[in-house]
């Protein structure tokens, strides 16, 4: 191979070496603002723990309202009804269960009424039915399940008009298309022994700090070892180039 044949092989090598490191220091700073924000989530799901339950459906959801507890009257609307899918508990894969709720003012409040197993044929779907007689629903306020990326629709075409429907991740926007009328854009989730509920997790839906951090050390050692390498490699080269008799 030709001195410059090497010399191209070199640059490439280190070059695509320092952009990896690059790479990989963002991943690392991206986890650890992962990690503080999972504090916030935190500390927010402990501290409305100790908050007293609003007396008014609000309109929108904020940050100082997220977690907070609500108790709702109305009717549950038995279809449609929203399979959310890629949702795991305790290692098993399955749904949360989406249910639009109309409240006695008119208003439309999507009820998160926890996970239920998915079975090995996808094709059948779980039991999800419910009675539309009006009732109260006391439980606990949040965003709607969003994923860090996504990708293509939210649903099926040819599912828009079943009574059942499976979702990815959809807009409160997206539900309302289906529904008929436009949701308040976040969910209540019943406390744990709701009639009609299913299994709820009791943590805050976000990782623990702690893991978080674990995968920003990863990152940063990926960094400093493709740093490493670069480095490695241009010490090699150059020791060749200083051993390389002169002709």
């Amino acid at each position: 191979m030709s001195a410059r044949a090497r010399l191209v092989r070199t640059i490439v090598a280190i070059t695509g070496l320092l952009a990896l490191a690059v790479a990989c220091s963002f991943l690392s700073v991206w986890q650890f603002r992962r990690a503080a924000e999972s504090r916030a989530v935190t500390a927010r799901f402990a501290a409305a723990a100790d908050e007293p339950a609003l007396d008014a459906v609000p309109a929108e959801l904020t940050d100082d309202l997220r977690f907070r507890r609500l108790a709702v009257s109305g009717r549950y609307v038995p279809e449609p009804q929203f399979l959310l899918d890629n949702r795991v508990h305790d290692g098993v894969a399955g749904y949360d269960v989406l249910t639009a709720f109309d409240l006695a003012d008119g208003r439309t409040l999507l009820v998160n009424r926890g996970w239920v197993e998915a079975g090995p044929d996808r094709s059948v779907l779980p039991d999800i039915a419910i009675e539309a007689d009006e009732r109260a629903v006391l439980g606990q306020i949040d965003r709607l399940p969003r994923a860090g990326v996504r990708l293509g629709a939210s649903s099926a075409p040819a599912a828009e008009h079943a009574p059942v429907i499976v979702v990815v991740y959809p807009t409160a926007e997206e539900l309302g298309s289906l529904l008929g009328a436009r949701p308040l854009d976040y969910v209540l989730s019943p406390d744990a022994g709701e009639p009609d509920s299913f299994i709820r997790d009791s943590e805050p839906p976000v990782l623990t700090p702690e893991r978080h951090l674990a995968y920003a050390g990863q990152w940063a050692l990926f960094a400093l070892g493709a740093v490493g390498a670069a480095a490695a490699i241009a010490r090699s080269a150059r020791s060749s180039r200083a051993t390389k008799p002169t002709p």
